[in-house]
């Protein structure tokens, strides 16, 4: 079972993506602010820890937005239909992004934009698209 934390960080409805160079799957590709859950560690903490360790932006509480539970199984694992548990939050920028040491470059960018480039990592295209973010069903804009 793997059990990770996306937290969705938005500024005038635009979403903070990052690209990672770690781990060697996800680099260059375009991604959301993620982290697995550790021993003893509940998911709020696991989302705090994103933004203060990942992105330097302290003194935020994120809000749980949704948990999803999907069975496509984690592309660095060697487990077929693993289940995966994903804690989804949100959390309303106040500053800017300091990304550490393991991020390339971090960007605020139109959801729509987001869920049609290329360079986003799949599996956050399958959680984008299990939120909700950046369709537009009907016309109708569709954003967090």
């Amino acid at each position: 079972m793997n059990v990770v934390c996306f937290v969705l960080v938005t500024r005038d409805k635009d979403l903070l993506m990052e690209k990672r160079l770690k781990p060697d799957f996800q680099m260059g590709k375009w991604a959301f602010p993620w982290a697995s859950v550790e021993e003893g560690e509940n998911p709020d903490e696991t989302a705090t820890r994103i933004l203060s360790e990942q992105l330097n932006l302290k003194g935020t509480k994120p809000r749980l937005k949704s948990v999803l539970h999907l069975t496509s199984g984690f592309p660095w694992k060697q487990e077929n239909n693993a289940q995966d548990y994903v804690f989804a939050y949100e959390e309303v920028s106040a500053g800017e992004a300091s990304p550490s040491n393991e991020i390339s470059e971090t960007k605020y960018r139109d959801p729509y934009d987001v869920i049609k480039d290329p360079d986003l990592h799949h599996f956050h295209r399958d959680i984008a698209q299990a939120l909700g973010i950046g369709w537009k069903p009907l016309g109708i804009e569709n954003r967090l």
